[in-house]
């Protein structure tokens, strides 16, 4: 009896490991269909190689920058999935910056999605004295998601628009031009350059990313499988409030630090919203809702 039970046990582990390994495929087959690339691309010796390497040297701090995301990721998930660009730009965001708002490049570069100033400014990110729209991860992902489909709209498919993003599109154009083709594997030839090495390892790298992150195997492998059922609770909510309203008063109302008040706003240079705006929208966590509207009193003097 209990040899049977143990043959069955091994067939439903066999058959679960059969199905997750074909989910991951399928999956990956889909995530690449939807950035215009053909799944051929899964036989490429650089991407076969760089994924590798990120599951055998930084497999703990992939997870950990998945774990850390939980901020914000969920809102953008949602949010680059109702805006019809493909879902594995998410991880275009994981590319360049590791999930973290506040993070800065030699070149000037800021934010979620490392915009330069001039960009920033062309989508519509406002950036001053009091803040710094980059920073925002609502509204920086809105611009982003114009500016990838602007580059979509420019040169036709969305592996170019990623490319594009990391280098131009004006090297993009230039690229195409040389090549005589947009075909992803001819421009990201090793041999002829038509790329920058860097954007020719950066399509490859979103799609690595993208893959395991989404890979059952993965991260249950990796003792992870947590991470699978994440990302479908809200975690912060929008508020409005008046100009120069302190950080401090709305923290104090719905019993929060000013350091962790700071991190749902990283867009805001100062503990106060910008004094010249008529009112503002700033970040609270989900659940502080009630005692925002409970507690925080509009009238009341809670300006800098």
């Amino acid at each position: 009896m209990l040899r049977f039970l143990f043959v069955i046990l091994l067939l439903i582990q066999s058959s679960y490991a059969f199905l997750v390994t074909q989910n991951n495929f399928q999956g990956q087959v889909k995530a690449l269909k939807s950035l215009d690339i053909d799944s051929n691309f899964l036989k490429d010796k650089v991407f076969i190689s760089m994924k590798d390497k990120m599951n055998r040297y930084r497999t703990k701090h992939f997870l950990k920058v998945l774990e850390e995301g939980d901020r914000f990721v969920p809102y953008l998930r949602k949010m680059i999935s109702d805006s019809g660009i493909p879902k594995a730009f998410l991880y275009l965001a994981m590319a360049e910056s590791d999930f973290t708002p506040n993070a800065y490049s030699k070149a000037r570069a800021v934010g979620l999605w490392q915009f330069m100033p001039v960009t920033a400014k062309r989508f519509g990110l406002k950036i001053n004295t009091y803040i710094d729209e980059r920073k925002d991860p609502i509204k920086s992902t809105q611009a982003a998601i114009k500016y990838l489909k602007y580059l979509h709209g420019i040169l036709g498919k969305w592996y170019l628009a990623a490319i594009a993003y990391n280098c131009g599109e004006g090297t993009v154009k230039r690229a195409i031009k040389r090549a005589k083709s947009d075909n992803l594997n001819v421009l990201l030839s090793a041999k002829k350059y038509y790329l920058p090495r860097e954007s020719r390892l950066y399509i490859r790298k979103i799609v690595v990313l993208e893959s395991l992150a989404n890979s059952a195997n993965f991260i249950i492998g990796n003792n992870s499988g947590y991470l699978l059922n994440g990302g479908s609770a809200k975690t912060f909510a929008k508020v409005i409030v008046k100009r120069g309203t302190s950080l401090v008063a709305v923290a104090s109302s719905i019993g929060l630090l000013l350091k962790e008040m700071r991190k749902y706003n990283p867009q805001l240079k100062r503990d106060f919203v910008p004094p010249f705006a008529g009112k503002y929208a700033i970040y609270i966590p989900y659940n502080k809702q009630a005692d925002f509207r409970e507690n925080f009193n509009p009238k009341k003097n809670n300006s800098r």
